[in-house]
């Protein structure tokens, strides 16, 4: 048993709001932390924390108490069991004299011996075709097989019998432990034949063991133990206890699904890496993570499952006030996959070219959608649209603007239409804009220049970037690239092909063509000088300080005669 002393140190380095929030979601009120009670069905936050005294309290149930207490209603606990696990959470040591052997002790201390014995076979003769395996197809490292303790349960049923003997492990423990089962009176290695991986809490202690078959293995191709109190697939996160350092040093956690994902990606130097091993993540996943940071990066499978997955995820994370980034590739069914065919280097780009979450839903729904047509594009923005508003309600502005950027890519339509349609103004225009597409005015001109004229091409490229295009803006990288009317129909939607291919055939006078292009640049002059002057406009009204706002106004000054000068420019070139 623990002396007070104990108990009270364990109480005072435990961060009691931390561990809360690894199970209740709690908001800033006053000296307080708040949120939903998780002991009574709550709707309107009940539940109270107090940082400063350390305890909690719910008005709705009447429940309260301790970091200790908490732990013991949550996870169903003895007191012993509680401290322990509080302590842990707290990383202080339990002293010599005070260990005890509670019900969690022996089934950790089960599980660690049990997969000793199987890392151990591993580098057997039983092992060696396992090795080799995990060597030659796995990529894995020896030093990574050691550090994540992957073992093999020979395909002996008398060898569960061993592990009894040679561990000094009962037959109740095995069986509670779930490495065993109980058949007709026989006891039976529930992992025979099966690469074996230990599955750690966030503390370091073994609390479930990974199965994956081979060859001579039956049934599923993954399994697991069974849940007891100490593992729940929803809250526990494969790796974590490695992990959890380097999340915190580089602020993002890499999350894919299996336990052999996990391993190639820190395999590939990827060491804030966890796995769900098989689940959907969960509220309680997040909890965990959102302690250690607020940014994900999901590298799910590639099938149409893991984009499923991925779109649950990202609604469940940004709910919770996580900013989500999402690993899109192709050529291979998942991470482990992935890193044995293209490599470390291969894994570290496809990291660094992530999509936002706000990219990665425009792209999950255009997948099955035919956007080279008008209709096709407007199912696209309406089927987009709810996401779209529920950044804009949330208040995301910059995720609000980067789906509606994205959205503008793939479908051409302007930013600025796009908004007002979602707004619901002008909404005859714009739906006439989704049936249609149309060049502009000035976008129809440049484009003839471009066709007839090619010495201007540079000069008309540069005046579309700098103007509000809209159908051509996905093309502006080809123009770059002096592409002529062949190649660009194989990329062009059918009604802008149609239209860039009439535009084609007509010729125009170099004089006329130099004309149109002077004519455009004096125009996307002076529009870029008046927003100059309109943010300088801005800064006078709230800046403070004397001397900043002269020097403002000197400024606009200078952009006002240079406006001036600009438009007489423009009337010189006809105009």
């Amino acid at each position: 048993m623990f002396n007070r002393e104990f108990v009270e140190e364990v109480k005072r380095k435990v961060d009691i709001v931390a561990l809360i929030e690894r199970y209740v979601s709690l908001q800033k009120s006053g000296n307080y932390m708040r949120g939903l009670c998780p002991f009574h069905s709550d709707s309107d936050p009940s539940f109270y924390v107090s940082p400063s005294k350390g305890y909690f309290h719910c008005f709705g149930c009447g429940e309260s108490g301790d970091a200790i207490s908490f732990i013991q209603k949550i996870e169903n606990l003895s007191f012993t069991e509680a401290v322990v696990k509080a302590a842990e959470f707290a990383n202080l040591s339990i002293p010599d004299n005070f260990k005890v052997s509670t019900a969690y002790d022996v089934y950790t201390a089960t599980l660690s011996k049990v997969a000793k014995i199987y890392h151990q076979i591993l580098f057997k003769d039983e092992g060696k075709k396992i090795l080799d395996y995990l060597l030659s197809k796995r990529k894995l490292t020896i030093e990574t097989i050691k550090k994540f303790q992957i073992g093999f349960s020979p395909d002996d049923e008398t060898f569960i019998k061993e592990i009894q003997s040679k561990v000094g492990v009962t037959r109740d423990e095995l069986i509670k432990a779930g490495v065993a089962l109980n058949r007709n009176g026989s006891l039976i290695d529930r992992f025979i034949g099966r690469i074996m991986v230990p599955i750690f809490n966030e503390s370091g202690r073994i609390v479930a063991l990974g199965g994956r078959a081979t060859e001579k293995a039956f049934g599923a191709k993954y399994i697991n133990s069974p849940e007891t109190r100490y593992f729940k697939k929803k809250e526990v996160l494969f790796n974590l206890n490695l992990a959890k350092k380097a999340i915190k040093n580089l602020d993002y956690v890499v999350i894919a699904e299996g336990y052999f994902d996990v391993m190639a990606l820190f395999e590939a130097g990827i060491e804030n890496v966890v796995g769900v091993l098989g689940t959907a993540l969960t509220s309680r996943h997040l909890m965990t993570i959102k302690n250690l940071t607020s940014n994900i990066l999901l590298f799910f499978d590639s099938d149409e499952a893991g984009l499923k997955a991925s779109i649950r995820s990202i609604e469940l994370a940004e709910k919770m006030g996580f900013s989500i980034a999402v690993a899109k590739y192709s050529g291979a069914k998942d991470p482990s996959d992935l890193f044995c065919s293209k490599g470390a280097k291969a894994i570290r780009e496809i990291l660094t070219n992530a999509l936002p979450a706000p990219v990665f839903r425009v792209d999950f729904v255009k997948r099955d959608i035919d956007i080279s047509t008008g209709q096709g594009k407007k199912k696209l923005v309406n089927l987009i649209k709810t996401a779209a508003m529920n950044y804009k309600n949330a208040g995301d502005l910059a995720s609000f603007n980067m789906l509606i950027r994205a959205l503008s890519e793939r479908t051409g339509y302007s930013e600025e239409n796009l908004k007002g349609y979602f707004r619901g103004e002008n909404r005859e225009r714009i739906e006439y804009a989704f049936e249609k597409t149309k060049l502009t005015p000035l976008e129809r001109e440049l484009m003839r220049v471009y066709f007839s004229q090619p010495g201007f091409r540079k000069r008309v490229v540069r005046a579309l970037e700098l103007s509000e295009v809209g159908s051509l803006k996905k093309l502006i990288p080809l123009l770059k690239k002096s592409l002529e009317i062949e190649e660009l129909l194989k990329i062009a939607p059918r009604e802008l092909g149609e239209e860039l291919l009439q535009l084609s055939e007509d010729t125009i006078d170099i004089e006329i063509a130099r004309r149109i292009v002077e004519d455009v640049e004096t125009r996307v002059g002076a529009s870029l000088i008046r927003e100059q002057i309109n943010e300088i406009d801005r800064k006078i009204k709230i800046a403070t300080d004397k001397e900043i706002k002269n020097s403002l106004l000197i400024r606009r000054l200078e952009l006002s005669r240079l406006l001036r000068k600009t438009r007489e420019g423009g009337d010189n070139h006809g105009r």
